[in-house]
């Protein structure tokens, strides 16, 4: 999982944040739900808007990873949106690998968090979301 974290493309002039800069950021809610989920975060934040950092993933993906969902999640209390990336796919068996990124306004520029995640254990007691 650390090379895939490794992968994920850092946004120019981005910061490494040692803990979320957003609590937004902390819902992990749509994540698989697996006694064996490997799990690798790091969290960033950067100058510019969140239409300029998702179009920086975009034009710089993750290795070997191919898009797999591109969506948003709006926190209704909060009124904040995330924007959110999914490269590569995790089935109900615990087959592959996933890189979730997730981007959200911060201050006056952006927060993001990237997950670099995997199935131990054959995917036993497993609920993916959105599964193959």
């Amino acid at each position: 999982m650390e090379a895939e974290l490794a992968s994920v493309p850092v946004l120019p002039h981005a910061v490494r944040a040692s803990r979320a800069p957003t609590a937004v950021l902390t819902d992990n809610s749509d994540y698989p739900q697996c006694p064996g989920l490997i799990d690798r975060l790091a969290y960033w934040t950067a100058p510019g808007s969140v239409a300029d950092a998702i179009a920086y993933v975009h034009a710089h993906p993750p290795d070997r990873l191919p898009l797999s969902v591109h969506g948003t999640n709006t926190n209704t209390k909060a009124h904040v949106t995330v924007t959110f990336l999914d490269f590569g796919t995790i089935s109900l068996s615990g087959d592959g690998s996933q890189v979730h990124i997730a981007v959200t306004t911060f201050g006056p520029g952006v927060a993001l968090r990237a997950d670099a995640q995997a199935i131990w254990n054959g995917g036993d007691g497993c609920v993916v979301h959105g599964a193959h």
